[in-house]
């Protein structure tokens, strides 16, 4: 289902890469939904399957897109299901709290009425 939303890149102009559609698209969808939420709401919130929004410079530009897999209450960290790790899928650990948490951008829950 997510990947179907970055196909709108079709068509756009020269210069433009699929990243620069993608993630933005993809929290717009979320947010149409009302399933948008912070950081801070991740350890409450996130079921395995949710998207996660990530700035891979640690700002607020969305530009990488994880699946959450599990969050770690004892390291307060979520392991993640990504593409692009070496040319192949692989799992990632990220923190959610403190100066090193600055990637994880958003959460985008699944919820039952997205899903037809």
């Amino acid at each position: 289902m997510l990947g179907v939303l970055c196909l709108a890149h079709q068509g756009q102009p020269e210069g433009y890469q699929r990243k620069d559609l993608c993630q933005p698209r993809l929290v717009d969808y979320f947010q149409d939904y009302k399933s948008t939420y912070e950081r801070s709401q991740i350890k409450n919130r996130a079921k395995r399957g949710d998207y996660i929004a990530i700035s891979t410079k640690g700002s607020e530009k969305k530009d990488h897109s994880a699946m959450f897999l599990a969050y770690d209450q004892f390291t307060k960290e979520i392991w993640t299901l990504e593409g692009n790790v070496g040319n192949a899928f692989g799992i990632r650990e990220r923190m959610t709290e403190g100066d090193k948490a600055k990637d994880i951008v958003k959460l985008g829950g699944i919820i039952s009425n997205m899903v037809k």
